[in-house]
């Protein structure tokens, strides 16, 4: 695994995970993801206000970060893209009924 071909800016480790990722490795994708899930999930309920589209817009970026993880290495981080894709998720969410 190098880092050349998907990032190389900030966390060597997170680069390389994300490396491993952009070439399909799921588990390092997953391994990824575990380290801003928690901080993902928070701030979707923060800008939905409703735990189940939360839920959902957060399903949503997952899979959005997934299918455009080749394009991380346009962010200066791997945090920023990940939260830039969150708020596009959540944008996208149905409105909460109040």
């Amino acid at each position: 695994m190098t880092v050349s071909s998907c990032g190389g800016h900030d966390d060597p480790d997170e680069w390389v995970l994300l490396d491993a990722a952009c070439g399909g490795d799921e588990q390092a994708f997953g391994l990824l993801l575990e380290r801003y899930r928690p901080g993902l999930e928070e701030f979707c309920g923060l800008m939905l206000g409703d735990p189940q589209h939360a839920h959902d817009a957060m399903e949503e970026a997952v899979l959005t970060a997934w299918r455009e993880r080749g394009l991380a290495a346009t962010s200066p981080s791997v945090r920023m893209w990940l939260y830039r894709i969150a708020v596009r998720a959540c944008a996208e969410a149905p409105a909460c009924p109040r």
